[in-house]
């Protein structure tokens, strides 16, 4: 069974796009879940205690990305290919782990599979 935030952000997907990696943490402040597909990054910021509301807050295409750092253990700092900047703070993960992921999916960009 899938987390409702998997099924939320699924739905920002291209048809034939799927999720390679999910990591948990906070982008610039707010909490949620970085979802690495083959195409984009997606963030799910999630709020509420015992009535979890969902939202994109981040849909990027990996060719509009420019640099991807870490800034320490466990930060890395996205930069878009206008300047804006986003920080992905992980809860319990070496942030190299993360960075790695993202550059190995900006090498290797897949098209969505059309689905008829």
């Amino acid at each position: 069974m899938a987390h409702k935030w998997y099924d939320f952000g699924i739905k920002s997907l291209p048809k034939g796009d799927s999720i390679e990696r999910t990591y948990d943490g906070r982008l610039n402040d707010d909490y949620g879940h970085l979802m690495l597909s083959k195409t984009k990054i997606l963030f799910v910021k999630e709020e509420g205690l015992l009535r979890k509301n969902f939202s994109v807050t981040l849909n990027l295409p990996y060719e509009k990305i420019e640099e991807v750092n870490a800034e320490d253990q466990f930060k890395v700092m996205i930069t878009k290919d206008s300047g804006e900047r986003y920080w992905f703070l992980t809860d319990n993960i070496p942030i190299s782990i993360v960075k790695e992921t993202i550059e190995e999916l900006m090498r290797n960009p897949q098209s969505p599979v059309p689905i008829f």
